[in-house]
């Protein structure tokens, strides 16, 4: 009785040390493989078609490499790399009530990439939230802890300044008081409410004398502004006489 064997060798086996991307969107993931198994040399194809047996500069996603050995044996093998998610930005903004102040806020919240965060405004500040601010474009840099990047931008409104026009019906006659004013206000928020230097609150004015006058605007947001006008007469009639007395009685 003879008897005999058969061997094998061990099957193809590989293993993966991955480098993730570290910031959304980059191609910086790396693959380190190591082979076992089967009879060396080894040759590799990569999904991606490579035939190193390490690979850099890669996007997130799966790979797969089929791995040849010596004899022509072959197995495939998958991994994946993996990357945060997108660095994103929400503002919640408080625009400026009246037009030229600095009332403007802004509270920004972002999302994705590797907390803690830092940020850098447009306006050199580095807080995350602003406020005391004025109308305009803003814009701010946010740094996570990996230190990738993203730049988000936002605006503030203001509503146009308040403005005023006089429509004026000056006196006819000196001393009189048939002068009227016809005020007509923009800008601001509406409704509006006016206080006028002789006390009245109406928006237009009649039975008014020559002089000046003034209004103070208060808009629905409590914004004022102040407007000047005047009325005007004519000189008083004026008369002056030149006289020839009689020289002889009767």
């Amino acid at each position: 009785t003879f008897n005999t064997s058969l061997t094998q060798p061990t099957a193809l086996a590989a293993t993966f040390s991955n480098t993730n991307i570290l910031c959304n969107g980059a191609s910086t993931g790396e693959i380190n493989l190591t082979i076992n198994g089967g009879t060396s040399p080894y040759s590799q194809l990569w999904s991606n078609t490579a035939t190193s047996e390490d690979l850099s500069g890669l996007s997130a996603g799966a790979y797969s490499v089929t791995v040849t050995d010596a004899s022509g044996c072959t197995a495939t093998f998958n991994t994946s790399l993996t990357q945060p998610a997108a660095l994103a930005a929400s503002f919640s903004n408080t625009n400026i009530l009246c037009n030229g102040a600095s009332t403007g806020a802004i509270d920004l919240s972002v999302s994705g990439g590797s907390g803690a965060y830092t940020q850098l405004w447009s306006n050199t500040a580095t807080s995350e939230d602003l406020s005391g601010l004025s109308a305009g474009a803003y814009s701010v840099t946010v740094t996570d802890a990996s230190g990738c990047s993203a730049t988000f931008n936002t605006t503030l409104t203001q509503p146009a300044a308040l403005a005023a026009s006089f429509s004026n019906t000056n006196i006819l006659c000196n001393g009189a008081s048939t002068g009227a004013i016809d005020l007509s206000v923009s800008g601001g928020s509406g409704p509006y409410t006016q206080l006028w230097s002789n006390t009245a609150t109406s928006e237009d004015l009649t039975g008014l004398s020559a002089g000046a006058y003034s209004v103070t605007v208060t808009d629905a947001s409590g914004c004022t502004a102040t407007f000047n006008t005047s009325l005007t007469q004519p000189t008083a009639l004026a008369a002056t006489f030149s006289n020839t007395n009689i020289l002889c009685n009767g």
